[in-house]
């Protein structure tokens, strides 16, 4: 009898597994409703770890236009060049949701000669409390195949997650950075964020629409974040932990605030990652003091979140705001970046910096009441500057701050080609005046200009 009900609950789990897998689309899993993403994501992820053995539970293959998955028992490179899907028994892979990204990596076995087989895993999806390992092979060698029940290791890579952790640390930072400027923890509204290795984004509105941001806010924003990186705060994430009051009230209860997306339902376990302190200090309804209280304000923070994070602020390096938007009729979106991208947009802000420097000082040698032809070199060395300014700018790895400042600064010195045209008319007439019938040519050359030539 129970071998039946083994081989019930057997059939019943492929049944399962093919039915979320043949009716798998990608406008399905892009519109996942958030709160599952949340509820099911570390059910059967174990993310700490860089390497995972795992056992094959299905497989499947993408058709042409990579709409629907048919389930199989085995995939081979020789006979499939679309994406193929595998679910795995358990995954250390962090799974897309939350706004960061799924984890990138390789599933690696072993052929019947021992040679390696290896899977790579181009993004990962959580649908349904299983994790799905989307890629190809590497190699189309015959020998590169995979069957349901193999075993195989988890390899994620491990150098996007660790950026990609930072970020999602960044995020949080700059959320309480906001706050912390607009000394009103209700005063922000985020409405979505997304999480990469290379950049993350925080959209928001103000709950007061008249609210607006300014040079000099973002200015004061992006230096609370690299305040709060450099006090080098520990970072905490807490599993499971059950609550038993309204979320909306229990920031009040603890005499600090608890942030959360406000259009999310939200499972009775919580993740509660903080900054500064962990979950369990939070609890004491009362701080030691008022100083202690505002202290914590400024420096701490409790979000509920189901990402991967950095240990400590201090390994994020520097925080820099890439790019600044307004988003529809009242959100903000700021985009920035972190650690070694943050570093490598610091030094091309100091290249900024310093070809703004070199014009001013080059403006400064210029006589307004007397133009001659050194006048024109230096204008023409100013140009070419701005050209170099241009390109870096071009190059999209200049912080916004910097663009801002640079651009703003060396209009008033860059030289409009009116400007030239009459620096160099001012010159052909000064030569003129001295020679007048020594410069025949000089003369010609000034009518061309005059006529637009």
């Amino acid at each position: 009898m129970s071998h039946v009900l083994d081989q019930v609950k057997k059939t019943h789990k492929e049944e399962k597994i093919s039915f979320l897998i043949l009716n798998l689309k990608k406008k399905l899993i892009i519109n996942l409703i958030y709160f599952i993403f949340y509820y099911l994501n570390n059910a059967r992820e174990d993310t700490g770890r860089d390497f995972l053995n795992s056992k094959i539970l299905a497989l499947a293959i993408s058709d042409s236009k990579e709409t629907n998955y048919n389930l199989v028992d085995s995939i081979s490179a020789t006979t499939t060049n679309e994406n193929c899907i595998v679910v795995l028994n358990r995954t250390n892979f962090y799974s897309e949701g939350g706004g960061q990204i799924g984890d990138k990596g390789k599933l690696i076995s072993e052929d019947d000669q021992g040679g390696e087989i290896s899977f790579q895993v181009n993004s990962t999806i959580n649908l349904l409390n299983y994790t799905l390992h989307v890629g190809k092979f590497e190699s189309k060698s015959y020998q590169q195949k995979l069957a349901i029940g193999d075993e195989v290791m988890c390899k994620i890579d491990a150098e996007k997650r660790y950026s990609t952790s930072l970020n999602h640390t960044g995020v949080h930072i700059l959320n309480h950075s906001l706050r912390s400027y607009f000394k009103n923890e209700n005063s922000i509204r985020q409405t979505s964020s997304l999480v990469r290795d290379n950049l993350f984004k925080f959209e928001f509105s103000f709950t007061n629409s008249l609210e607006q941001l300014n040079i000099n806010d973002l200015i004061s924003i992006q230096r609370g974040c690299n305040q709060l990186i450099q006090k080098n705060l520990p970072v905490y994430s807490i599993e499971n932990v059950v609550v038993d009051t309204d979320l909306d009230t229990l920031g009040e209860c603890l005499n600090y605030p608890l942030r959360k997306l406000s259009d999310v339902l939200y499972p009775i376990k919580l993740r509660i990652v903080s900054i500064g302190k962990a979950w369990n200090e939070f609890q004491k309804k009362v701080f030691n003091s008022t100083r202690e209280h505002n202290h914590n304000h400024q420096d701490y923070s409790a979000e509920l979140c189901c990402g991967t994070h950095a240990t400590q602020t201090g390994l994020l390096k520097k925080i820099l705001i890439r790019n600044f938007e307004i988003v529809g009729d009242s959100n903000f979106l700021l985009e920035c970046c972190t650690s070694k991208r943050a570093l490598e947009m610091e030094e091309n802000d100091k290249k900024a910096l310093a070809y703004l420097d070199k014009i001013i000082k080059l403006h400064s040698q210029i006589n307004e009441s007397k133009f001659t032809l050194d006048t024109l070199k230096i204008l023409e060395r100013i140009s070419r500057i701005s050209i170099d300014i241009e390109k870096l700018f071009q190059s999209k790895n200049v912080s916004y701050l910097t663009l801002h400042h640079v651009k703003a600064e060396s209009e008033k010195y860059r030289p409009s080609k009116a400007k030239l045209m009459s620096v160099l008319l001012k010159y052909i007439d000064d030569e003129l005046s001295k020679y007048p019938n020594d410069l025949v040519q000089l003369a010609d050359i000034k009518g061309e200009l005059l006529n637009g030539v």
